[in-house]
């Protein structure tokens, strides 16, 4: 590909037997319906752990499924935004490969997943005793970028 990576093994179930000519010299790999892959296991409960984990530091009882699905999505981009100890030696991770995005600017993420804040409202400024600020929970960084949810 255009990144200077050579694809040499594929693995995926039986709907990837369709391809399986048009990829040659590929290798593809099927797995059986009920077969676990260790490396894909392994990558399920590292996700798992990360959403657990930030579930339990926030002060919430109940979690609406936004909240859910948010926490979800933004475990995942976190994980592939600083990859592995494996690839952290050769400064890419999976962000930086498949997304072609650059490293995450700390300075950009000033808010915490589940963290409460007021927002101000965009209204010219009269001289009421109207609310200016609106409460709000912070679903997460915009494809961690500075932009909030």
């Amino acid at each position: 590909n255009a990144r200077g990576f050579q694809i040499t093994d594929i693995h995926g179930d039986k709907e990837f037997e369709k391809i399986e000519t048009d990829i040659l010299p590929v290798r593809l790999h099927i797995c059986g319906v009920d077969e676990h892959i260790p490396e894909i296991e392994r990558s399920v409960q590292t996700q798992k752990n990360e959403n657990r984990a930030t579930c339990y530091a926030m002060p919430y009882k109940c979690f609406p499924r936004i909240m859910v699905r948010e926490l979800i999505k933004q475990g995942n981009e976190f994980l592939n935004a600083f990859g592995n100890k494996d690839n952290v030696a050769d400064g890419l991770t999976p962000r930086n490969i498949i997304d072609n995005l650059p490293h995450i600017d700390y300075n950009d993420i000033k808010y915490e997943f589940g963290q409460y804040v007021h927002l101000h409202l965009a209204q010219p400024h009269t001289n009421t005793m109207l609310q200016r600020t609106i409460g709000a929970i912070v679903l997460g960084p915009r494809k961690i970028q500075g932009q909030y949810n």
